[in-house]
């Protein structure tokens, strides 16, 4: 599942995963008090007997003129007050009768010894209005000394249901809220590192990739895409002038050689003029080696459609006219996008070493299942490289050959220039034991 996700979409996934539980964890526990608050609710009763006697009280205390303010002023979510002035006659003797059996009344519906707390099952019969669940009592009267009746219209909790179902669905929609709200943090915090990593990486293989965007985001992320953009601006500039240095070296350098050319020319010993010949020819390929591996770090100008297949063949057949033995072996029909000059130089260094170094070259192509690339292999029958060694020819004057004559080991640019033309192109490459014995090269590359 994993396989494929960087360290910044596993931090991503972490987080909100984190949050995701943690608020779960909230609105579980959350859910869970106002349900068992509910529960009680059903099982006890509401402090109905209390608050309702210390109304009756105050009611009976008061002035009739204060007895609507003073109802409207304790009238609580557990119950409802209402005043009926002349519902019976005036007597002292109403309000202390009407309280005694008051009294009665609520204890034996709240106070029950044989009562018990409903299931949760119970609970959520009620709240879904399925479900009757409550004291068996809805109202309850109480006469005052002057004949005013005072109403207690209890509110059953299955009555209160919808304001406990909006307290759950708030309590919901807060933390979907929240974590959506996280969510959106997540990514907007993490999206500029990724854009940095993309970055990144595409300026480590062109450097004339679009620069970043230095007005959005916080101003630290701003900061780094100054700083990203003005390092990218540098390495061209500095390989601009490299290349510039190079043109000029070598054209100094070949002005040289042509006069050596010249003055070799004019030497009237065969045998000395043969070897000044060889060594102004020695150095112009030095020359050229060299300036292709200054050279072959540059952008993808000259990218564009080639057929694999053709490319193989026409390098096998140049090097048959030459007298060497190498043989091609087509896998299909193979096109793939790069520049047509410097892959053939790639693969003909390749190919002409497995010529040099292990008398033949044997060259395939196949297409690799399922993940639309194409593998060019190439054997040969000789001594191989060992292992421990096979990195190490990659690198820059790298000769495993100790000698300094170039027909036996040659300037050590070759395979440098192969991996630096490979690694321009997304391709991969890798040295291996032959199965017959010598050496075998695996180039990856994507399919166009």
């Amino acid at each position: 599942m994993f396989r494929n996700s960087n360290s910044l979409d596993l931090a991503r996934m972490v987080l909100l995963g984190v949050i995701g539980i943690s608020w779960s964890v909230v609105i579980s526990v959350g859910a869970f008090l106002i349900v068992q608050a509910y529960s009680d609710e059903i099982s006890k009763g509401p402090p109905f007997a209390d608050q309702a006697m210390a109304v009756a009280e105050a009611l009976e205390g008061a002035a009739p003129s204060q007895r609507e303010q003073i109802r409207r002023a304790v009238t609580s979510r557990f119950f409802d007050i209402s005043l009926e002035p002349g519902a019976a006659p005036a007597s002292p003797d109403n309000f202390e009768a009407s309280l005694l059996t008051f009294r009665f009344l609520t204890q034996n519906a709240f106070r029950g010894a044989d009562r018990q707390a409903p299931k949760a099952s119970e609970v959520a019969g009620i709240l879904l209005g399925v479900r009757e669940q409550g004291p068996e009592i809805d109202a309850l009267e109480i006469l005052l000394s002057d004949g005013t009746r005072v109403s207690f219209l209890l509110r059953r909790p299955f009555q209160r249901r919808d304001d406990l179902l909006q307290q759950l669905f708030f309590l919901f929609l807060f933390g979907s809220a929240t974590i959506t709200i996280s969510m959106i943090a997540v990514y907007r915090l993490g999206n500029p590192l990724g854009r940095f990593q993309e970055a990144t990486l595409r300026l480590a293989g062109d450097l004339d990739a679009p620069p970043l965007d230095e007005g959005r985001g916080v101003s630290e992320v701003r900061a780094v895409a100054r700083t990203l953009n003005a390092m990218q601006a540098r390495l061209k500039n500095y390989l601009a002038e490299r290349t510039t240095m190079l043109a000029a070296i070598s054209h100094d350098i070949r002005t040289g050689l042509f006069r050596l050319r010249m003055r070799s020319e004019k030497i009237d010993d065969p045998v000395e003029r043969a070897k000044s010949l060889e060594d102004a020819d020695e150095m112009a390929a030095i020359l050229d080696d060299m300036l292709t591996f200054a050279r072959s770090d540059q952008n993808d100008v000259g990218f564009e459609r080639l057929s694999l297949p053709s490319l193989l063949t026409t390098i096998c057949d140049n090097l048959v006219d030459q007298d060497k033995d190498a043989v091609f072996e087509s896998g299909g029909r193979m096109t793939v996008i790069g520049d047509p000059t410097s892959l053939k130089r790639g693969f003909l260094n390749l190919i002409e070493n497995a010529t040099k170094y292990g008398l033949r070259a044997r060259v395939s192509t196949e297409r690799l299942p399922d993940e639309g690339r194409v593998r060019v292999t190439i054997d040969d029958d000789g001594p191989g490289i060992a292992e421990e060694e096979r990195d190490q020819v990659f690198r820059p004057f790298v000769r495993l050959e100790d000698s300094r004559n170039r027909k036996t080991g040659g300037t050590g640019l070759g395979l440098a220039i192969v991996k630096k033309v490979m690694d321009r192109h997304g391709a991969t490459i890798r040295l291996d034991e032959a199965p017959g014995g010598g050496l075998r090269v695996m180039v990856e590359m994507d399919l166009a």
